[in-house]
């Protein structure tokens, strides 16, 4: 009898309770939002807020924010998006090997291309390395 009955085996996962650390509450720039968290660790994080760059303007403004383990922030630098003195627009921002990166476009009207540039942000200043590193071009329409 005990063979022919179904054997039921079930295994439960141990999880462990999930660890919520919230900081002081601030007061984020007026129109803009916290895009990502690029970077995390024991001190803390590195995050990338977005803002409109104004009332006519279709660009936006990029401003890295770092804070400290308790979350307080310690370091909030906005980066100008700019290429031959012409607005840029942010494509997208992450860590890689340890390492931040921004990567940003330009449109080309003129030759109908947009062209994606990248570059290293150093996380101790969160400045944005001078050069502008080429990785494509497409195609661009109006």
């Amino acid at each position: 009898m005990f063979a022919l009955s179904p054997l039921v085996v079930s295994a439960q996962e141990t999880v462990n309770p999930l660890k919520v650390k919230w900081g002081n509450e601030l007061k984020s720039p007026s129109g803009s939002y916290l895009y990502k968290i690029v970077k995390s660790g024991k001190n803390g994080i590195t995050a990338l807020r977005l803002k409109k760059g104004g009332m006519f303007s279709t660009s936006q403004k990029v401003i890295f924010e770092k804070y400290n383990e308790l979350y307080d922030i310690e370091k909030s630098k906005e980066l100008p998006l700019k290429y031959n003195s012409k607005d840029m627009d942010f494509e997208e921002s992450f860590s890689l090997g340890g390492k931040l990166f921004l990567f940003s476009s330009f449109a080309n009207q003129k030759d109908s291309k947009r062209y994606l540039f990248g570059q290293e942000i150093r996380e101790s200043t969160l400045n944005a390395e001078k050069k502008l590193t080429f990785i494509d071009e497409m195609p661009y329409s109006v």
